[in-house]
C-alpha cells in the first residue's frame, strides 16, 4: 500500500479514529463529486452529455460492489441511500408468511434489531434473539436451539459496534442453511475493512453502506441479495425508473434485478462517488490489503492498552476474533471524560454505547469510550493516542503499568 499517497488524499489534521461512526472520503471522491456539478453547471444535469455518462458509471459501481463481496452478477446489487435501508427492504419486502420466524442476536445494533421487530409487528412473525457469549460473540449452540422449521431468516452483524467482536458469519449461515432459512449478514460495520465475500460465506443477504469503511460519501448503501431472492423481494414503492409501463394493457412491469429499487432520478453525486471510492480501494490491493494493514495498527494499539495500570479493554484480549475496534474504560473516569479528553489533545474517538448496548451487558457496563483504525492511520497517531491514555490513566492515581 502507498501510504505517502493515501495520506495526501487524506489531509485532515486530526487523528481520527472513528470510522465505524463514518470515514473520512479521499481527495479522488470528493473531487468526482465535484466534478459531477462541475459538469452539470457547464451541460445542465439531463443533457444528452451529462446523463448518459452518469448512468453508465452508475452500473461501473454496481460492477464494483458486485465485484467487492463477490457477487454472482452485478444485478444482485440495489442501490439504498443507507445500510439502514438496505436491511428496511429485506424486512418490508419478503415474501413473508404469518408464523414465520425471524432469529437476531442480543448483540446488535438498533437498526438491525428495528428493522426485524418492525417486520415482525407488521407481518405477524415471531421474533427470537440468540444469546451472546464473552468475548462478544453470538452463542452459536443457543443461535441453533432457536431454529424450527418455521424459522424464515437468520439476521446478523458482522461485528458489534459497540464491541468489534468478529461474529462467527459461516457458521451461522450454515446453521440457518441447515434449518431451511435464509441468511442476512449486515456488513455495514465492516465492508471495506475485511473481506468478504457472499458465496463462500453463505449469504443469501448482504446489508453495506458507503460511509463507513468504503471512505464513500454519505447518503450512499447497498443490498446485495441473490438473483432469485431480489426477484421476490417487493419494493417499498415504484416509479418512472423501476420498470416499463405498458400504456396499451395497463401493466407495468418491474425491471429484473436490483434496478426494481429505483424510483426516480438517482442520486448522481453519491453514486459517482461511491463508485470512485471503489475503485480507490481497488487501487489499494482490495479490502485484503486494508485488512493487513489495520490488524497491524490494531494489534499496536490493542497491546499499548492492555499494558497500561486502570485500563480495562473489553472484547478478544488479541486479534483472533477482532475487527478494527477496541472498546476500552480508564478507571475513574466516564467514557465520554477520556473522549472529550483526547480530543482536546487532536485525537478524535468517540464514547457512549452507540446503540448497540447488548455486547456491553456480558462486560457489566453502560458505556465504553471506542477507537475504530482505519488504513491511513499511522502508527505515530497510534503511539501518540496511547501516550495520552496513558497520562489519563495516571492523572486518575493508576500507574502507567
Amino acid at each position: 500500500m502507498d501510504l505517502e499517497r493515501v495520506l495526501a488524499d487524506t489531509p485532515i489534521k486530526l487523528a481520527y479514529f472513528n470510522h465505524l461512526a463514518a470515514s473520512i472520503p479521499p481527495l479522488p471522491v470528493v473531487e468526482e463529486v465535484n466534478r459531477y456539478f462541475d459538469s452539470v453547471l457547464a451541460e445542465g444535469s439531463a443533457s444528452p452529455f451529462t446523463e448518459p455518462e452518469c448512468y453508465r458509471r452508475r452500473e461501473e459501481a454496481r460492477t464494483l460492489l458486485a465485484r467487492l463481496v463477490g457477487a454472482a452478477d452485478p444485478s444482485e446489487i440495489a442501490f439504498t441511500s443507507c445500510g439502514s435501508d438496505a436491511l428496511a427492504l429485506v424486512a418490508g419486502g419478503l415474501d413473508w408468511r404469518p408464523g414465520d420466524a425471524i432469529v437476531t442476536s442480543e448483540l446488535e445494533f438498533v437498526s438491525s434489531y428495528a428493522n426485524w421487530w418492525w417486520a415482525a409487528r407488521r407481518f405477524n412473525l415471531g421474533l427470537r434473539l440468540a444469546r451472546g457469549r464473552p468475548p462478544g460473540a453470538v452463542d452459536l449452540d443457543h443461535l441453533a436451539s432457536l431454529l424450527t422449521t418455521r424459522t424464515r431468516l437468520v439476521a446478523l452483524s458482522l461485528l458489534p459496534n459497540s464491541l468489534g467482536t468478529l461474529q462467527p458469519v459461516a457458521d451461522a449461515a450454515r446453521l440457518a442453511h441447515s434449518a431451511g432459512a435464509l441468511f442476512l449478514l449486515n456488513a455495514c460495520p465492516g465492508v471495506g475493512m475485511v473481506p468478504l465475500d457472499v458465496r463462500l460465506l453463505g449469504c443469501d443477504f448482504l446489508a453495506g453502506t458507503g460511509r463507513k469503511y468504503l471512505r464513500g460519501p454519505t447518503g450512499t448503501g447497498f443490498l446485495y441479495a441473490r438473483r432469485e431472492l431480489m426477484e421476490r423481494l417487493s419494493p417499498p414503492g415504484v416509479g418512472w425508473n423501476s420498470g416499463e409501463w405498458d400504456y396499451g394493457t395497463g401493466e407495468f412491469r418491474l425491471a429484473r434485478g436490483g434496478e426494481r429499487f429505483s424510483t426516480g432520478e438517482p442520486a448522481f453525486p453519491n453514486l459517482l462517488g461511491l463508485g470512485r471510492a471503489l475503485s480507490y480501494l481497488e487501487g489499494l490491493g482490495g479490502p485484503e490489503a486494508t485488512w493487513r494493514r489495520v490488524r497491524g495498527l490494531t494489534a499496536r494499539l490493542l497491546q499499548g492498552l492492555r499494558g497500561i495500570g486502570g485500563v480495562t479493554v473489553y472484547g478478544p484480549q488479541g486479534m483472533e476474533g477482532r475487527g478494527a475496534v477496541v472498546a476500552f474504560n480508564v478507571e475513574g473516569m466516564q467514557p465520554a471524560q477520556v473522549a472529550d479528553a483526547l480530543r482536546r489533545e487532536g485525537t478524535l474517538i468517540e464514547a457512549g454505547d452507540f446503540l448497540c448496548p447488548g455486547p456491553l451487558r456480558l462486560f457489566g457496563v453502560a458505556s465504553v469510550a471506542r477507537f475504530c483504525l482505519h488504513y491511513f492511520n499511522t502508527e505515530a497517531q497510534v503511539d501518540r493516542a496511547l501516550e495520552q491514555v496513558a497520562s489519563l490513566a495516571s492523572a486518575s492515581g493508576r500507574p502507567r503499568g
